[in-house]
């Protein structure tokens, strides 16, 4: 359902993100993946694949909106060094959060609600401040300039 939805809406990420904006498609986009997450947290059917959904199309317009506002605030020599830093930000998130459910899950034989609501309510406390972060990005230079 996820990857269906994703490209399916990747065909309009562009178009979105030209009509609403760099800035605010990201910000909306991030709620998407903000309600995927908070999915997890009902626990029922519907509201997984409805996150599922929701996700798919977050990604299908924030990945082209991130693509755009990184090559708008980047010159030819520094496009090579922030795409390196965003794919390393990008990755060490897998890392980190797996370091992070490898402790909380550690030497349980069964995944309590508690446990799995903690995993769960961090992720949505960081999914919250990426949506803050993406409101309170910088216009980009050549938005400044018009």
């Amino acid at each position: 359902i996820t990857y269906t939805m994703f490209a399916i809406t990747l065909w309009f990420g562009p178009y979105i993100n030209y009509a609403v904006g760099t800035r605010l498609t990201m910000a909306i986009s991030a709620l998407g993946y903000l309600f995927y997450v908070g999915s997890y947290a009902m626990e029922t059917e519907w509201a997984i694949y409805a996150g599922g959904v929701s996700v798919g199309i977050a990604a299908g317009t924030l990945w082209p909106a991130q693509g755009h506002y990184m090559i708008e605030n980047s010159s030819p020599e520094t496009t090579p060094r922030n795409v390196g830093i965003f794919w390393f930000i990008f990755m060490s998130s897998n890392m980190l959060g797996n370091i992070f459910v490898y402790f909380a899950f550690h030497g349980k034989k069964y995944i309590g609600q508690t446990t799995r609501r903690t995993a769960i309510y961090s992720l949505i406390v960081i999914n919250t401040l990426a949506v803050i972060s993406f409101m309170f990005l910088p216009k980009s230079a050549t938005t400044q300039k018009v």
